[in-house]
């Protein structure tokens, strides 16, 4: 899986198509059209990323969704609010997502800003779905 997308093989796109139906955003794909499943997994790459690394930020314009395979990422998202006319701000740790959580994905089904921003907690293996 950890092979560039251009340079896959037939049986290689078979697996990764295989691994993502078990996830329910592709179950309806899957049931209706494996073919599609397998063009999807043309497109998808896996990358390993250091502790700290900033996967999505918050209010970015989406480009992709991504799964865990291997890791733990924490979720953070960055309140405004007004006190005395002054504008402040804080960021609250909302939850830590581990191996097979997916993210990202709602900003792209609903064409909107990113809701939060997603950070590694320790060397993660992440599939990257544009």
């Amino acid at each position: 899986m950890l092979i560039h997308p251009t340079q896959r093989r037939p049986a290689e796109e078979t697996e990764l198509s295989e691994l993502l139906v078990d996830f329910p955003c592709f179950h309806s794909v899957a049931e209706d059209n494996f073919d599609r499943l397998i063009e999807l997994s043309r497109e998808i790459y896996m990358e390993c990323l250091l502790p700290d690394t900033v996967v999505l930020e918050q209010d970015d314009e989406p480009e992709s969704c991504f799964v865990i395979m291997q890791g733990q990422c924490k979720v953070d998202v960055t309140f405004k609010y007004k006190k005395f006319a002054k504008t402040k701000t804080k960021t609250k740790q909302m939850c830590v997502l581990g191996n097979r959580a997916m993210f990202g994905e709602l900003s792209l089904l609903f064409n909107g800003p990113r809701t939060a921003t997603v950070k590694t907690m320790e060397a993660s293996y992440v599939i990257v779905i544009p």
